[in-house]
């Protein structure tokens, strides 16, 4: 089923179901260490679009990581969590600490 074009580079590329596109956990390795070099620590973070994993297994390794979730169920962290209205809009929690993630668009 198509689902539409992706726009940017390649714009007849197709778009994948629900804009699921991992990110290489290498470009994180490296904002990491881009962090850590100009003495900046991240604290408890959220990966809120976990996906299934990519990110939030660099986080977990470097022992950053305080939860995964995501709007799509993908076997990885808690599915059904749907960040911008629970969190961002309602604010029915606080959060205390980092929110890093490769959210979809």
């Amino acid at each position: 089923m198509k689902s539409g074009l992706m726009l940017g580079v390649n714009p007849k590329a197709e778009r994948q179901q629900e804009d699921f596109y991992a990110t290489d956990p290498k470009a994180l390795e490296l904002f990491l260490d881009k962090l850590k070099q100009d003495k900046i620590y991240l604290f408890n973070v959220w990966e809120c679009a976990c996906g299934q994993g990519h990110l939030a297994e660099v986080l977990k390794k470097q022992g950053y990581l305080a939860q995964a979730t995501d709007l799509i169920d993908r076997g990885y962290g808690v599915g059904g969590v749907d960040f911008l209205a629970d969190y961002l809009l309602d604010r029915k929690e606080k959060w205390n600490g980092d929110i890093l993630t490769n959210p979809g668009f």
